[in-house]
This record gives C-alpha cells, sequence and structure tokens, in this order.
C-alpha cells in the first residue's frame, strides 16, 4: 500500500510540474508573450509588419512542438523508471534535470521571440502595445479576483 501511495504522490508531483512547464512553453497560458500577441491584434501594423511578425510566430511554433514533445518523452522516461521494482533515484534525477532545462529552453526563447517581434514594431507602436498589455494583465487580475484567489476554485473546495 505504501509503494502505491509512494507511486500516486509521485505521479501527481511530476504531472503537474509538467503541466505547469507545458504552460509556460504554450502560447495563450496567461504568460507575457500570450498578453503580447493578443495587444499586436489592436495595433495598425503594415502588411510588412504582420508577415514579419507571422515568420516570427512559426519559427516559435515549431520550437515549442519540440519541446512538447520531449517533455512527453521525459514524463513517459519519469513514470516508467518510477513504476520499476527498484527505481533509480540518479535517473529520476537526471530527468528531472533534463525538464527543468527545457523549461528554461523555453522561456528563453520566448524572450527571444519578444525581442524579435519588438524589433518590428515603431516606437508609437510599443508604447500602444505596452499599455494594451498592461490593460490586460489588470483585466485578467480583476477576473481572477472575482473567482479568488487561486487554490480558492473547484480544486481547493475538495
Amino acid at each position: 500500500m505504501k509503494k502505491m501511495s509512494l507511486f500516486l504522490t509521485a505521479t501527481a508531483l511530476l504531472g503537474s510540474l509538467t503541466l505547469g512547464t507545458v504552460a509556460l512553453a504554450s502560447p495563450g497560458r496567461g504568460d507575457m508573450s500570450h498578453h503580447f500577441m493578443r495587444a499586436m491584434k489592436d495595433l495598425e501594423l503594415t502588411d510588412e509588419q504582420k508577415t514579419e511578425l507571422r515568420a516570427i510566430r512559426e519559427e516559435a511554433r515549431g520550437d515549442r512542438d519540440a519541446h512538447r514533445a520531449e517533455m512527453e518523452s521525459i514524463r513517459e522516461a519519469f513514470l516508467a523508471e518510477l513504476a520499476s521494482d527498484t527505481p533509480n533515484a540518479a535517473a529520476l534525477h537526471d530527468l528531472v534535470d533534463r525538464k527543468n532545462d527545457l523549461a528554461s529552453e523555453a522561456g528563453h526563447a520566448r524572450v527571444d521571440g519578444l525581442v524579435k517581434a519588438h524589433a518590428v514594431l515603431t516606437p508609437e507602436q510599443r508604447t500602444e502595445l505596452l499599455t494594451l498589455m498592461e490593460e490586460r494583465h489588470e483585466q485578467r487580475a480583476e477576473r481572477r479576483g472575482e473567482r479568488g484567489e487561486r487554490g480558492e476554485g473547484r480544486r481547493g473546495g475538495r
């Protein structure tokens, strides 16, 4: 029974870490790159700017897909190792380290994409973009406040 409890706890922990990392690496999950891309739609972009920004986004999409595939591979290896009769702690630590390295790489790739996109904009568009991003961030914070702080939602009531 103790082995099963340990397995379930470890699985839940890895799952939450992996999902959190994938969320960081994914567009549209509330990070600043998501706010940036949504706010871009409100700017008066030239056709050339739209083309350049699409190219930057497509380049980033390929990187995200590769990161997701490797994250899934790490998750599967972790669970396989943990399911063995004698899990190797060193191997599990290596997998966690690799997962963390990937999360860092994904964060750096997001920043690189944001900097490239920033360079495409005029100074006026950058100013407007920052204003829009801040407004959207505040709106999201207000909505979160209406629902309660994190942990008080559906799962928090269990």
